[in-house]
Order: C-alpha cells, then structure tokens, then sequence
C-alpha cells in the first residue's frame, strides 16, 4: 500500500535530554469525550454546559458541524466553559469540514441523517481515504438517502436527512422494534456515531455490531455519557442495545484531561529516567489511555496514583525486554508503545490493531517505514506489527498528517540525537501547542496553559497547525 509523505519542507529537531525529566505536565481535555459531548449537546432537552471541553483542529470543526446543524455555541464568563444550544431541528442544506477528524465524518453523518434537507460532508484530501461505507450502509438502512461525490464509501458525501424523504422499511425484530446493523470491524467509531444519534431515531431500534469491534472503551464512553444524559439505551445480547426515543437532559458534562495524549509524555520518563506526572488523572474513566497504568510497568516503570495525577517514575538506563501485546482495545496508544519497543532488548509483537490501517494514514506501515529508517526493523502483520530493535541513528521522521506519528518522532528522538520530525504542527489536531509543553516537560518548567474554545472561535489560526 502507498502512504502519502507529510509535505511541506520544515522539519522540528527534536531534543535529546542529557540527564533524567522531573517534570509535571498539563493536558488539555479528552478530544473523544469533547467531541460527544459535542453532539449530546446539540441534540439534548435544554442548554448544555460543558467545562474543560478541548480545543484544537479537530474539536474546533465538531462544533463548527454542530454549529451548520443548528446548534448555537454560547461561551461563559469562565473561559474553561462554555454552553451549547440545542437545535430546535436538525438544519440541512449546508457544507461540513471535516478536515481530518474521522469523528466529525462519522458523527456529522450520522446527525446529518437525521436533518430535514442535504448535508454535504467534505474533508482534507489527505483524508478521502478513510473508509465509511459501513455508517452509511446503516444510515440508509434508517432511512437516509447517501450519494457519494468521487468513489463511492468514501468523502465527500451529501446525505438527504430522513425528514426530508419517506423513512425506508427496515428489518424488525420480535417486538416490531427496528434493527439495524453496523459493521464495525474496521472502527468502533461507527458503532458510536449511530448511539449517539439513536435518540433521534423516530420508534425503538436495535442496534447490532457485526464483525469483530476494536477499540470497544470508546463504544463504552458513549454508552455512559448518554446513560449520565438518561438517554434509554439497553443492552439486549453482548453485541446489541435497543435505544428508545429519548432526548439527552443536557446535564452538565465535565471533560478530563486526553489520556491518550499523555502516553509520550510518560514515555519520556522511561526512555530518560526520572519522573514525570500527569496532572488531575481521573480515578474512573472511559478512556483508552487508561491502559498506561497497566502498560508502563511492563517496560519497566513504576506507576502511583495520588490526588495530584498519575505518577511514572523510572532510573536513568532503564532497560526493557520485547513485548507480545493484543492491542485491539486500545490501538490508538500503539505508535507510542511501538516507539518504546523501539529500544528494547528483544524483538516485540503489537496485535490486535489491523484497523489502524484506516487512520489518518495507514499507520501500520508508516511506523514499519519510520522504523527501518531509524535503522530498526520492522514488519507489517495482518492484525499488527512486529519490531526488532537495533541501534538507531538520527534522521528526518515522516509524520503522514499523523498526529500519532508526530508524536512517535518525538518520543524516538529521546533518546536518538540528530531526528528531526516532518510538520510537528499536524499535532494541534488534538494537542495543540505541543512542542511548547515538551520542551517545558524536559526543562521541569511549567507546562503552557491549554486553549479554550472561545479563544479558537475568536482566532481559529491558533489551531492551524504552526508550532
């Protein structure tokens, strides 16, 4: 398969740190629970508040989606706040960017079904590749037309809302609910976007996952957030849930910080020794960065949990043996797990994750490419990738418009003099202002204030992508 290069010629020299990190790291909010909450609000009872909601590329175009539906965002006298309106109806004829956020194309889409004319959803050209055939087989299935505009199962795409056109008959089950099908082996994401929309849905559904469903913690943050709104969504067989027309409440809703976007940081306290903590760790989550507290003793590190966050601590020198891992719940933390197998003692195994193929780039071959170039070795699996450290030597990392990718050429710059990384600035699609807070995690200064969404409303080119 080809992979597309970063493009543009800059390239960010990332540091290598001559002695141990102590430093404490502030990240802004969940990209995933900021985007939900997002389309809860836009489609609840009453006004929705929200605090600590992420600000960056992608969270900026899923409220500017929101926003074309009929959503109206309202910004408080607290700036880590913000309200949203809900839309009376779901507002068609209009045009969604959705840049390179794979969840403002599948939740767009999914709300754009249920809006009373055409939605036209466009994204990056970078980002045509990404599949959606499986969300808008379903979506027709509820009753909504799908046109597409270059190849079909792929942006752009014009829905034509079930307001606007006689409801299709779809299967039914014993009860004469609704039942509807997703496949959702390529992304649990599809799965989301029709819960999330399912209160929209005019009588009882059935909605029922079919194939294998990877990245099932996300599934779960949405299944919760709407169970926190009383929306009546119940599970009927371990692949299934029944929704009933029920409008979210519009109860507030508290964003934590990414902690998927926390994994590089803590990488750095293994790969230089030292400390590194990450600032109001939530006790229980949803999120897949979760999995850090079981993954980083693995490689050697010591982890505590305390009122302040999450501590990772490890000795200058640190050294870890290879790894066999099914990642298949939490694929999104694996080019900063593959960076770290970079420098084990043996070779390593990360499965589980064929469905990062249809990232931002195809990832699985981008970590295999970057690796070799590193002078490591590196082989693409069916579900996976299998890594086989060796000394590595400085040189220019590709990133692909992959945020997690940008974030890999940091990490393996730790401890590799002379990497510099392809367009760094891709990381403000979730992590904007990010080589601003890794250069004050290595230094032990305080890490940059997060953006608020009334500041990137007000100047969007904060979220451009320069660093």
């Amino acid at each position: 398969m080809t992979i597309s290069n970063s493009g543009g010629d800059e390239y960010w020299s990332a540091p290598t740190p001559s002695g141990p990190v102590n430093a404490t790291v502030l990240l802004p909010g969940s990209k995933s629970q900021t985007s939900r909450a997002f389309v809860i609000g836009t489609i609840a009872q009453r006004p929705t508040k929200i605090s600590g909601a992420l600000a960056s590329r992608d969270t900026y175009l899923a409220a500017k989606a929101m926003v074309t539906l009929g959503a109206e965002f309202v910004f408080e006298d607290d700036p880590r706040s913000l309200t949203i309106m809900p839309a009376s109806r779901l507002r068609g004829g209009s045009t969604i960017d959705c840049g390179q956020a794979g969840t403002v194309m599948r939740f767009g889409s999914a709300l754009a079904a249920f809006a009373d004319g055409k939605t036209t959803l466009v994204c990056d050209p970078s980002a045509e590749s990404r599949p959606i055939t499986p969300l808008m087989d379903s979506l027709k299935a509820l009753g909504a037309r799908v046109k597409y505009g270059k190849r079909k199962g792929f942006l752009p795409v014009t829905i034509t809302g079930i307001p606007a056109r006689k409801k299709k008959a779809t299967s039914t089950t014993g009860d004469g609910s609704d039942q509807v099908g997703i496949d959702t082996s390529s992304s649990s994401q599809y799965l989301s976007a029709l819960l999330l929309a399912s209160p929209l849905i005019s009588k009882p559904t059935v909605l029922r996952a079919e194939g294998r469903l990877p990245s099932w913690p996300y599934v779960a943050m949405s299944l919760d957030m709407l169970a926190e709104q009383g929306v009546d969504v119940r599970r009927t067989s371990s692949w299934s849930w029944k929704t009933d027309p029920t409008r979210p409440a519009g109860n507030p809703i508290q964003i934590e910080p990414d902690l998927a976007n926390a994994g590089p940081f803590l990488a750095a306290a293994l790969l230089c020794g030292g400390t590194v903590t990450i600032e109001d760790w939530p006790a229980h989550t949803d999120q897949v960065g979760k999995y850090w507290v079981e993954l980083l003793p693995q490689f050697g590190a010591t982890v505590a949990l305390s009122a302040q966050g999450l501590t990772a601590s490890a000795p200058p020198g640190l050294t870890w043996p290879g790894l066999d891992l099914d990642m298949g719940a939490y694929g999104e933390l694996a080019p900063t797990v593959a960076a770290l197998c970079v420098f084990a003692t043996s070779p390593s195994t990360l499965r589980g994750i064929g469905h990062l193929r249809g990232h931002e780039t195809d990832r699985l071959e981008a970590m295999a490419t970057e690796i070799r170039r590193l002078g490591a070795d590196a082989r693409v699996m069916h579900d996976g990738i299998h890594i086989i450290p060796a000394p590595t030597h400085g040189v220019d990392i590709e990133t692909y418009e992959d945020h997690r990718m940008a974030t890999f050429g940091a990490i393996v710059g730790l401890r590799t003099p002379g990497c510099k990384v392809a367009n760094i600035g891709t990381t403000a699609k979730t992590l904007p202002m990010f080589t601003a807070r890794w250069h004050a995690m290595l230094q032990g200064a305080d890490s940059p204030s997060t953006l608020t969404m009334a500041e990137v409303f007000a100047n969007p080119a904060l979220i451009s992508g320069a660093e």
